[in-house]
């Protein structure tokens, strides 16, 4: 390590980015090997959450507080990743990646400044907790460093993501055709 405690700080900070890339990459890997059934035989099939290349995926807001604040227009997402977060509060260190919808949020936070993305996994689209004090919950698994795992598979169809734990106002459709 280092005796500075920034340079020693900086170096935890990139460490533990790294080794939520690892385990974002061994997640991923995990789910080419599924069964065809998911694991807690809710009855969703594998080949259900394969997604072509050229799928169109958007984000709606389910629920009226969050549609009061993205509006009520479905955001296509043209490029993945995708990022969601909140707005940093003054005093906040701004996140070393700026999301690609950044949404207001009011003490107590339910979102947080990086909380989850969608991203592709080989012919799999996801969604991963980044690490959100909360967590995350895609079609009523939760995911994100409280629980089993960080990352959940979306289906072609309709997603239920909530962002911040059960009750929480951030509530979006992800829609993949």
């Amino acid at each position: 390590m280092s005796s500075d405690p920034a340079l020693a700080h900086d170096l935890i900070l990139r460490l533990s980015i790294r080794l939520r890339r690892i385990e974002d990459k061994i997640a991923g890997e995990l789910l080419h090997v599924a069964h065809d059934r998911s694991p807690d035989g809710a009855g969703e099939r594998a080949s259900d959450t394969v997604v072509a290349d050229d799928a169109t995926i958007s984000l709606a807001a389910q629920s009226d507080a969050l549609r009061a604040r993205i509006g009520a227009a479905p955001i296509h997402v043209a490029k993945l990743p995708f990022l969601v977060g909140r707005v940093p509060v003054e005093g906040n260190a701004q996140p070393l990646r700026r999301p690609d919808l950044v949404i207001e949020d009011e003490e107590p936070f339910r979102l947080s400044r990086q909380h989850f993305m969608i991203a592709r996994s080989g012919d799999r689209v996801l969604v991963s907790d980044l690490g959100s004090t909360l967590g995350t919950m895609v079609n009523g698994r939760a995911i994100g460093h409280h629980f089993m795992k960080d990352a959940e598979p979306l289906h072609r169809g309709e997603n239920h993501v909530v962002a911040g734990g059960w009750d929480s106002p951030f509530e979006f459709l992800v829609s993949i055709s």
